[in-house]
């Protein structure tokens, strides 16, 4: 810490244009600014690009951007007027190098820095030189911070496989949302009914009017008469001839076949 009285912090972060999610983030910062006694000043990192989509390359514009922008820390840093330095980290790969150069210098001038990931962090796959580049890039800059912020716990989970800086990190730091940006709706109207008034419940080809209190239980659907008259009739069953011989004339009816006697027919021999 510096032996400036007044707290001043240092944020290294982009400003609109382009608008994005970080650019205005930072613009209410600056708007609203940091309650008293604490003071904010702005180190702009924005993009010169036609839109924050293009991804970056090893341009010479680019390098001598970022040249600037370091430039710009180490001369705020080393003025001995700041306390700590707030470094929102994008997450590109592009912007890896800046980050850490960024957490050097601060190191190297005796100022403590937080470093705030906006976005999802997670650890590339694969061991190719950029990944390894990647991942010992964030340890250094974890292992230098006093206190690292992250927007879930996807990006927690994601920190502490680089080692255990469960002490310094604070695992869920949603963004603000500026409530004053929202207009003001009024409520809406709610009109009452009287209480005896009748209830109209639709029901199958007929409406019914009843009383919440003289019937609690809906009555039940009553087809009208106009939708009877037009319901199909079930057909009745055909009629069951009678069983004839070959000349018309109709069977007897069989003779019933001999029953073996009984033993009450038995005693009476």
């Amino acid at each position: 810490m510096s032996g400036n009285p007044t707290p001043r912090v240092l944020l290294v972060s982009a400003l609109p244009p382009p608008p994005g999610g970080i650019a205005s983030w930072t613009q209410t910062m600056l708007d609203r600014g940091l309650p008293p006694p604490y003071q904010l000043e702005v180190v702009d990192t924005r993009v010169y690009r036609q839109s924050q989509f293009t991804p970056s390359r090893p341009t010479p514009a680019e390098i001598w951007r970022n040249l600037k922008i370091l430039n710009r820390i180490r001369r705020a840093l080393t003025s001995g007027r700041f306390s700590v330095m707030h470094l929102n980290c994008g997450l590109t790969l592009s912007g890896v190098p800046r980050n850490l150069a960024s957490a050097l210098i601060a190191r190297r001038a005796g100022v403590p820095y937080v470093a705030h990931l906006r976005g999802t962090f997670h650890l590339p796959d694969g061991n190719g030189p950029s990944q390894r580049f990647y991942r010992s890039a964030w340890q250094r800059i974890f292992s230098g911070a006093a206190r690292i912020l992250a927007l879930g716990q996807p990006s927690y989970q994601a920190i502490q496989q680089l080692g255990d800086f469960s002490r310094k990190t604070i695992p869920l730091l949603p963004n603000f949302v500026d409530v004053q940006g929202i207009p003001h709706r009024p409520p809406p109207i709610q009109h009452r009914l009287p209480k005896n008034h009748l209830h109209r419940r639709p029901d199958r080809g007929k409406r019914h009017l009843h009383h919440p209190r003289s019937s609690p239980t809906p009555p039940r659907c009553q087809v009208p008469a106009s939708r009877r008259q037009f319901q199909p009739r079930r057909p009745r069953p055909p009629p069951v001839p009678h069983p004839r011989s070959k000349s018309g004339r109709p069977r007897p009816n069989p003779r019933p076949l001999p029953q073996p006697p009984s033993s009450h027919d038995a005693r009476r021999k």
